[in-house]
This record gives structure tokens, C-alpha cells and sequence, in this order.
């Protein structure tokens, strides 16, 4: 029996192997978007690095050093900025081409399959594989994945970077990270229950309204039109209760990872400026003595490295039901 849309998908690892099978027919396409997003990230971490130089040079009086530091950080986050503009238009291009593959092999295998199928199966439904969920697939492919993507390489290059500037303070960032996480945890996991039975609702009121419709003159004859009403209701409030739910827990989370980020944000404060102050060596790969060019950079680096955290947090669902309708389709692609 096929996933209901938004349920999470049985065979995860085969799932993901046939969509990158499909997404491998223009691997080209999703090479120059990884790339691309590589390139953005990176400039992203060397302009939160800029400060430091940009800070040295200022508080030293060097400043023609001041000047060429803030035009360096400049080119670094417009080369950002370009490549940032560059792999989302590639990653729509890569993205509808896949869906294309997908609607093409589907319909073909339709064209192919025995009478017995569509006598044991909803043509609503049957018609939602080519809208709400090859539409899941587009939306995780054109833009959660590439902040997936982002997310990652932020994080694991943010983390580095803090490492290279300050262990200390590092250690303080990593032991308020699981606060974030469970936080976060708890969150996504009651949106994701509303949105899978968002999802299921949504294909039952496709079938619903497919097969109302095309049976109207019954609907007429029989006097069925309250019924159908009161069914309809029925399964339009289903969706108003989902949705709603779904998008209360959704619209919660980040809120929540930004005030937890808020919360680290001060305590790295509190504890450089005390290190600072106390004049604590900079344990750090960088080697440079502690001071204001140390934590001012980092402060930028600890906004930057919860950020990405919420960002990769805040995809999960999308995921989900991505490859919950990836799922749907595979399964139909293997009926015989």
C-alpha cells in the first residue's frame, strides 16, 4: 500500500537513490549549484572575519589599513551576493528539469498500466501525483535543499572559524548548542505531525471533489447535494485544522531558535568581555593575544553560526514531505 502524502516515507534510502538517480540525468546543472552555494557560504564566513583585521587596523590608527579593509569586506560579501543570486536561478532551472523527467515517466507508466488499477484507485488521487506531490518535490528541490546545503556548510565552516579565533569561547557556543536543539526539536516535531496530516488531507479532498464533480448530474438526481455539502465541510475542516496547527508550531520555531541564539549571543558576550578584562591568554589556533579585535568578530560568528542552525532546523519538514511525495510517485512508477 502506498505512503499517504506527507507520511514519512518507508524506504528512506531507496527513495533518495531514485531521486538522485533523477537529479543525476543533469548533475552538471546541480554541480555548478553546489559550487555556486559554496562560494557564498564561503564569502559569507571571510566577511565575518573582516572584522577583525577592519577592528586591528582601527584601533591601531592604521587608517589606510581601515579603508582597504572595508573595501576588501565589500568585493567579499558582492561576490556573495552574486554567487548567492546565481545558484538560486540555476537551482530553479535544475529543479524544473527534474519535475519534468518525473511528469514525463509518470505519465508514460500510466499509459502502460492494466484497467484494474484505476478501477481500485481514485482518479482524484491519481491526479494528485502529478500536482500536490510532484509540487512537494519542486519546492524541496528550487529552495530547501540549497539552504540544507548552506545551512551545513555554514555551520561547519562558522565552527572552524571560531575555533581558529578562540576555543574558549568556542566551548561556550557548544555547550548552549543542545539547548537550541531540543528546543527546536520539540517544535518541528508537533508542526511535522500537523503538516503529514495536512498533506493526507489535502489528496483526500482532491479525490473528493474529482469524483463529486464528475458525478454531478448523480449528485442532482438523487437530491445528494446536502450531503455532499456536510463531506466536503467535513474534509475542509480537516485541512483548516492541520494547516492551522502545522503553520502555529511552524511559525514558532524560529522565533524560538532566535531568542535561544539571543540567549548565547549574550553569555559569549559576558564571558569575553570578563576574559578581556581579566587579560586570559587567546587559546586559539590563530595564536594572537586576546582582545576587543577577538571578541567582536566572534559575537558576529555565534549570531551567524545559530542562524545557520535555525536555518538547517527549519527545513526538516519540507524534507519530509518532500520525499514523502517522491515516495508516492516511486511506488506508483513500480506498479506492474
Amino acid at each position: 500500500m502506498m505512503a499517504a502524502p506527507g507520511n514519512k516515507p518507508q524506504n528512506l534510502i531507496a527513495t533518495l537513490r531514485e531521486l538522485l538517480a533523477y537529479m543525476g540525468r543533469h548533475k552538471l546543472l546541480f554541480l555548478a549549484v553546489a559550487l555556486l552555494v559554496s562560494v557564498s557560504a564561503i564569502a559569507n564566513l571571510l566577511g565575518t572575519y573582516m572584522i577583525r583585521p577592519v577592528v586591528d587596523s582601527l584601533a591601531g590608527g592604521a587608517y589606510a589599513d581601515f579603508v582597504a579593509g572595508i573595501i576588501a569586506t565589500a568585493l567579499i560579501y558582492a561576490a556573495g551576493v552574486v554567487a548567492a543570486f546565481a545558484y538560486t536561478q540555476v537551482m530553479v532551472h535544475a529543479a524544473q528539469k527534474v519535475l519534468v523527467d518525473i511528469r514525463r515517466d509518470l505519465f508514460a507508466h500510466l499509459q502502460k498500466l492494466p484497467l484494474s488499477y484505476f478501477d481500485t484507485h481514485n482518479r482524484g488521487d491519481i491526479m494528485s501525483y502529478f500536482t500536490n506531490d510532484v509540487d512537494t518535490i519542486g519546492n524541496m528541490l528550487s529552495s530547501t535543499l540549497v539552504q540544507l546545503f548552506s545551512g551545513a556548510l555554514s555551520i561547519v565552516g562558522t565552527l572552524g572559524l571560531m575555533l581558529y579565533t578562540n576555543v574558549y569561547l568556542t566551548v561556550i557556543t557548544l555547550v548552549l548548542i543542545p539547548l537550541m536543539l531540543k528546543a527546536g526539536g520539540a517544535v518541528a516535531s508537533r508542526s511535522q505531525k500537523y503538516f503529514n496530516a495536512q498533506q493526507s488531507a489535502l489528496g483526500a479532498l482532491n479525490g473528493y471533489i474529482e469524483e463529486t464533480i464528475s458525478g454531478q448530474k448523480a449528485v442532482k438526481v438523487f437530491c445528494h447535494e446536502d450531503a455532499a455539502r456536510a463531506d466536503f465541510d467535513k474534509v475542509n475542516g480537516e485541512i483548516f485544522f492541520n494547516a492551522r496547527n502545522g503553520n502555529r508550531f511552524a511559525n514558532i520555531l524560529m522565533p524560538l531558535l532566535g531568542n535561544v541564539g539571543n540567549v548565547m549571543y549574550v553569555v559569549v558576550a559576558l564571558v569575553g568581555g570578563a576574559l578581556m578584562l581579566a587579560g586570559a591568554p587567546n587559546l586559539s589556533i590563530s595564536g594572537m593575544a586576546f582582545s576587543i579585535s577577538i571578541v567582536v568578530p566572534f559575537l558576529n560568528m555565534t549570531k551567524q553560526f545559530a542562524g545557520a542552525i535555525g536555518q538547517v532546523s527549519n527545513q526538516v519538514n519540507m524534507v519530509i514531505m518532500g520525499l514523502a511525495g517522491a515516495h508516492r510517485i516511486l511506488a506508483l512508477l513500480d506498479e506492474k
